[in-house]
């Protein structure tokens, strides 16, 4: 008997400890495998503020760039985030929290200065699809953004390219080869500025001079000079130095004016590598811009900057928005663009969805003794699916432009930067002394 007792005792612990095995394994299983539920509650129309600590989009969209280029490029951010908010008014869904966590939530900036500062906008509508787009989509940019509304069979891209080259000022012409027939609607920005040097570089300054390109290699110049007793600011850190030169003021109407709409150009030269200064750029490096020292009588300060002038295209603007963190808009299956046309209007006409097929950043800048002329544009396709420092005694600084550099053009007031681009090959020298343009 007794023996009888002792197996049934074995067998019960072999029991038990064979069920606490199991026991632990499913819950080390649980820890391991558990997600956390989405909540029901979420909400696609929260925008993120995505404007502190490492960057707004500007910043962030400028790194992407800076990545594929090793020669000039200039690229708005303005006009690259304007496009993109029309294009987040029309978009739901994922779709629209890929677009607001990228762009984050602030106010842009208006400009509005006669043929000196423009900034334009449209809605391009294929007929075909007239009577189904939102009206509240349309409505909106019309409204918001002071957009075009242009209607038309759109068989060439004749339409869109007149409208680009009337906005930029005849710089950026022609923007489209050509259109698919699976076009249902277009977004596009327009920056263009043409404006002067608050104090113009003397024709008589411009000389040839020395510029040291990236692989050591040195080329001739036409480098301009200029010396400056106020409003131009210095700036250095233990990464670059630079200078801030205003651009002289207007008013609506175009009218030169003291206190008035101001752009100004921020020339920076990186103490090492460009692309490391670049990938560290963030809101405290343009603070510290703001932070510079006047020059003054007693203090000058001379400028040596080199004339360019130069045409950039963004061949891979879908990329650089990928990597950023916005995608399913360019998904035939997985855009969201339900705010431009419904689906049940998409499914009453045979269009399975709509997405964007298309982004183009094209640029144009001419950087000379009078001032600066440049004009960017953003444009958005979305198209159906069918079934060191040199210090005098004098206590001058001289400052000069004899390597790549990198340069802003953005609004005085609130620091919108309107252009941002890089000078690897300056205008060679031949001969020439001024443009008067």
């Amino acid at each position: 008997m007794k023996n009888v007792n002792y197996d049934k005792d074995i067998k019960e612990l072999f029991f038990i400890l064979i069920l606490l095995i199991f026991m632990l394994g499913y819950f080390t299983y649980i820890k391991f495998t558990y997600k956390a539920p989405v909540k029901e509650d979420t909400n696609p129309d929260e925008v993120v503020d995505n404007t502190s600590s490492g960057g707004n989009f500007g910043i962030e969209f400028i790194k992407n760039i800076d990545k594929l280029n090793d020669d000039n490029y200039l690229v708005s951010p303005y006009s690259m985030e304007v496009a993109l908010d029309m294009l987040r008014k029309g978009a739901n869904g994922t779709s629209l929290e890929e677009l607001n966590n990228v762009l984050g939530n602030r106010e842009i900036e208006k400009f509005s200065v006669k043929d000196r500062i423009g900034i334009a906008n449209s809605l391009f509508i294929k007929n075909d699809f007239k009577e189904i787009v939102n009206s509240e989509f349309s409505d909106y940019l019309l409204n918001t953004y002071g957009s075009d509304i242009i209607y038309d069979d759109f068989a060439t891209p004749v339409a869109i390219n007149n409208w680009c080259k009337e906005k930029t000022w005849n710089m950026i012409d022609p923007l489209l080869e050509e259109i698919g027939n699976e076009f249902v609607i277009g977004i596009a920005n327009a920056v263009a500025i043409d404006v002067d040097w608050k104090y113009n570089f003397e024709c008589n300054n411009t000389n040839s001079s020395e510029f040291t390109k990236s692989d050591g290699s040195v080329i001739n110049v036409e480098m301009m000079n200029n010396s400056y007793y106020s409003d131009v600011k210095y700036f250095e850190n233990d990464t670059a130095k630079g200078v801030v030169i205003p651009y002289q003021a207007y008013n609506e109407e175009g009218n030169e004016v003291d206190d008035g709409t101001k752009l100004e150009f921020v020339g920076i030269l990186p103490n090492n590598d460009i692309k490391e200064y670049i990938s560290n750029f963030n809101t405290d490096v343009l603070n510290s811009i703001d932070e510079g020292e006047e020059a003054s009588n007693d203090k000058k300060i001379n400028v040596y900057l080199p004339r360019f002038s130069y045409d950039y295209n963004v061949n891979d603007a879908i990329g650089v928005l990928g990597s950023m963190g916005i995608s399913s808009v360019f998904s035939k299956s997985d855009a969201d663009l339900t705010n431009i046309i419904s689906k049940d209007e998409m499914t009453k006409h045979g269009i399975e969805n709509i997405y964007v097929n298309k982004v183009l950043h094209k640029t144009h800048i001419d950087l000379n003794e009078k001032g600066t002329k440049a004009a960017a544009v953003t444009y958005i396709e979305v198209s159906e699916t069918l079934g060191a420092l040199d210090v005098e005694e004098n206590n001058d600084i001289d400052i000069e432009f004899n390597k790549p550099f990198i340069y802003m053009i953005r609004d005085s007031a609130s620091g919108e930067i309107l252009f941002f681009g890089s000078v690897y090959n300056p205008n060679e020298w031949n001969g020439s002394t001024c443009s008067s343009e």
